[in-house]
């Protein structure tokens, strides 16, 4: 991997993980570099490149002309480094998110369409802060939310999360009680999820199946150390299923090899080794068979699944399906 490689890498990580941070220990072992490279690779990114990137670490120090204090401490193994992303940024009009939505729902009731009445939608959800305010809201992906949740769902819902309250709900032709513990915007498909614990079990619930929504007298604990990041990191979508350890072989050609590396950047359990000159190994664990699959048929005969044989088997059903519509 390259120098301009994994400065490439450690902005993907940095913003899949521009809620917590990321330490530069973590950096390096994503990577699989010395800890002094990673550390090289900072201070270039900080001091060296044209354009300067909105980095920051939870030990800034700055000196009298508002510098990073490199000779200190910014380096170190523990310390955590961040991406400032813009739709972390607070509104212009200091509004929060239910505010937002009214106005944004007001729009949507205007029978003009037109090109500034999009871009403003656009500008007023991506100026809020989906991933700062707490561990109840999440964006999966990297597009702004234009599906949106109505204040009379979104609040209810919000007030459960942080108030630890069950919330009872029809899903389906099922009556079920759920311990909500956060919502997730699922960017590729453009929907909304509540993910909640039912019976012990950590699921994804799509709110425009969720009917007669109300919240009980009933408190929860939620699991110890639970994390929306976390939760979702192993997942290809929104599907709930078991893990799976999968082996890929991936051959170079058309540029797979660099659309491989960002679409996999963000995911600290993935490796990517080289095999021969023109072929690379995958191995990850993965939840989400479906979306998986799919991503990986994009790939067509550059990706070829080693394990696990069931998957393998599942790939060859599908291409053969495939062939079929154009016998």
């Amino acid at each position: 991997m390259t120098s301009v490689e994994r400065i490439e890498k450690i902005i993907a990580l940095l913003s899949a993980h521009s809620a917590q941070g990321i330490s530069v220990a973590d950096l390096a072992k994503a990577c699989t570099v010395p800890l002094s490279t990673i550390q090289q690779d900072l201070r270039t990114m900080l001091t060296s490149l044209e354009v300067r990137l909105p980095i920051y670490t939870d030990h800034d120090e700055q000196g009298d002309d508002g510098r990073f204090d490199h000779e200190n401490t910014l380096f170190e193994p523990h310390v955590k480094w961040y991406l400032l992303q813009s739709n972390s940024h607070k509104s212009l009009f200091h509004i929060n998110i239910g505010e937002a939505l009214a106005i944004v729902d007001t729009l949507n009731l205007l029978a003009a369409e037109s090109t500034e009445k999009e871009i403003l939608k656009q500008k007023l959800l991506a100026s809020l802060n989906f991933e700062g305010e707490g561990n109840y809201r999440l964006i999966k992906g990297n597009l702004t939310p234009l599906e949106l949740i109505t204040p009379e769902l979104f609040l209810p819902l919000k007030n459960a999360i942080l108030q630890k309250q069950k919330i009872r709900f029809t899903y389906g032709e099922k009556s079920v009680v759920v311990e909500p513990l956060g919502l997730v915007y699922y960017s590729r498909l453009r929907c909304w999820y509540l993910t909640a614990r039912h019976d012990q079990i950590i699921k994804s619930y799509h709110l425009l199946k969720m009917k007669e929504i109300s919240r009980l007298n009933e408190g929860f604990e939620r699991p110890e150390g639970f994390n929306l990041n976390t939760w979702l990191a192993p997942r290809w979508g929104m599907e709930f299923g078991d893990p799976m350890t999968v082996k890929v072989r991936f051959y170079d050609r058309s540029h797979t090899l660099v659309k491989l590396k960002k679409d996999v950047a963000h995911r600290s359990s993935c490796v990517i080794k080289q095999e021969q000159e023109n072929t690379w190994i995958m191995e990850d664990l993965i939840i989400g068979e479906n979306e998986f699959i799919t991503w990986l048929l994009g790939f067509g005969s550059s990706a070829e699944v080693l394990e696990p044989p069931e998957l393998r088997a599942k790939i060859r059903e599908r291409v053969s399906e495939a062939l079929e519509l154009y016998s």
